[in-house]
């Protein structure tokens, strides 16, 4: 997926100068019909990007509500979804080059299916635009496929880690209450936690979560603008939607980066837990180059996190808690003899 990405984020940098300098507008144009070709090509052919985000919500799908082992998954599902992730944008790239569907779109600076056949677009002709059928099948068929994904998978995912964790809970309470005769000492001495599977799936889950929010803040915006485009917007109303190509340009070509914040997160959590004396800065470098970043503080680790620590104080009270009972059923024995 960050291999598409990056090209994607390329071929988003050559779009203003790449466009057809005869035919377009555009101040930076300085390109042909086959270098505009070209970009219609790499643009589809990275929506291979896109579908990478919606078959990594079916992974997060199969290893959490189905509890799918990772070398299966590896084994049996994953070859198959990169065959699909990388071939339908392949082959529909290699047809739109071939048939000649690309050309400079109506909002934006891109190549993308536009003018289909070459001329459909022109005053009084008698030639039928397929363009915006075209750009269903390569790219809307893409984005459908991928926003139905999200939404399901990431729904059964969040009622599935609702419910686990309930259930959890119930039976932490439960063992609690059945190793003491009182709720309110068994709370002060057995605070219930989360077994480690659930933690990991609400691990898993929340990572699950954020790839999702990365990818609709980066695509959102084009999603948008494409649909306007087809129902009749044109580059004389750029100023009107100036807002909108302003955060296109913003955010899609920067979804990489957000996915590799997700990505380094649990990493970065982990180095805060494990060297509280270090800057956050210093925690984000030690996520991403893990053993070649070093402590620089003279306090290097912190034995445990906050929450430990507040775990401690707890056992602590308890135990004095205990304490004050044990000596206080001493005096009263103590009493009774005398």
């Amino acid at each position: 997926m960050s291999v598409y990405e990056i090209m994607f984020s390329l071929n988003y940098v050559f779009q203003p100068f790449l466009l057809p300098k005869a035919t377009s507008k555009r101040v930076y144009a300085i390109g042909t019909d086959a270098s505009c070709n070209a970009l219609g090509f790499w643009s589809q052919f990275s929506l291979s990007a896109l579908l990478y985000n919606g078959l990594l919500s079916h992974y997060f799908l199969l290893t959490i509500r189905f509890g799918w082992k990772e070398d299966a998954f590896a084994k049996w599902i994953e070859p198959l979804m990169h065959m699909f992730a990388i071939g339908f944008p392949m082959v529909t790239a290699i047809a739109g080059s071939v048939l000649g569907v690309y050309h400079e779109v109506g909002l934006g600076m891109a190549c993308w299916v536009d003018n289909y056949p070459k001329g459909c677009d022109l005053p009084g002709s008698s030639v039928k635009c397929k363009s915006s059928m075209v750009a269903w099948v390569f790219g809307g068929s893409i984005l459908i496929f991928v926003v139905v994904s999200l939404s399901i998978n990431n729904l059964i995912i969040y009622f599935h880690v609702r419910s686990t964790m309930a259930k959890s809970q119930r039976r932490s309470w439960t063992r609690v209450v059945e190793r003491s005769g009182e709720l309110a000492s068994s709370a002060v001495n057995h605070a219930p936690a989360v077994d480690s599977k659930v933690k990991r799936v609400r691990a898993v889950a929340t990572q699950a979560f954020l790839y999702v929010a990365a990818f609709v803040l980066s695509y959102v915006w084009t999603g948008v603008l494409r649909n306007l485009e087809s129902a009749g917007y044109t580059r004389e109303d750029e100023a009107t939607l100036f807002p909108l190509l302003v955060l296109q340009a913003l955010f899609e070509p920067i979804q990489g980066w957000f996915n590799l914040l997700v990505y380094v997160r649990p990493r970065y959590m982990q180095a805060r837990t494990k060297f509280g004396a270090e800057t956050r800065w210093w925690c984000f470098r030690k996520a991403l180059f893990e053993n070649h970043v070093h402590p620089e503080s003279s306090s290097r680790t912190r034995p445990g996190s906050s929450k430990v620590s507040r775990d401690e104080k707890l056992r602590t009270s308890a135990d004095e808690h205990n304490n004050d009972d044990r000596q206080a059923r001493d005096v009263g024995s103590i009493d009774g003899r005398d």
